[in-house]
């Protein structure tokens, strides 16, 4: 009788971290590696000939976008879109307009590469206190701003 008991305990704490884990994975966080480089080449983008005057001649705001860059992380969900938006604070990033006022030519990404994303062409939050999620359309990715305080905290 004890062994069935014992082994009935294994199965279900065995069978319940399997099930566990299989959840876990689907939401694991990637952290990009953003070059000085590809932080000014987002930068200019958005800003264009008013990147010099607005940004690099500001060390505060430069520091902030560069600190921006280093609270983002993506997930790569497996779960359905409809599920996930049931179950998350998550909004979506085609309804956050784009930040054009300096480059009325900005287009959002057809297709995602998280390599060369930049985040800068959307009016996200940039300093929530708390993570903000975006689904990124036409993917199975999710843009994870960490809270503004993170930065401060390391």
């Amino acid at each position: 009788m004890k062994r069935k008991l014992l082994m009935l305990f294994l199965f279900i704490f065995i069978g319940s971290s399997i099930i566990y884990g299989q959840k876990k994975n689907h939401l694991k966080k990637i952290q990009p590696n953003y070059s000085n480089e590809f932080i000014t080449k987002c930068i200019v983008e958005v800003y264009q000939d008013q990147a010099t005057k607005l940004v690099f001649n500001n060390p505060r705001r430069y520091q902030f976008i560069k600190d921006f860059f280093a609270r983002i992380r993506y997930i790569n969900y497996t779960q359905n879109k409809k599920e996930l938006l049931k179950h998350k604070e998550v909004h979506e990033l085609f309804k956050i307009p784009l930040n054009n006022k300096l480059n009325s030519s900005l287009k959002r990404e057809e297709f995602l590469n998280i390599n060369n994303f930049n985040p800068l062409k959307y009016k996200v939050n940039f300093a929530s206190p708390d993570p903000t999620w975006y689904i990124i359309d036409n993917s199975n990715y999710i843009l994870v701003i960490e809270s503004s305080q993170k930065i401060n905290r390391k």
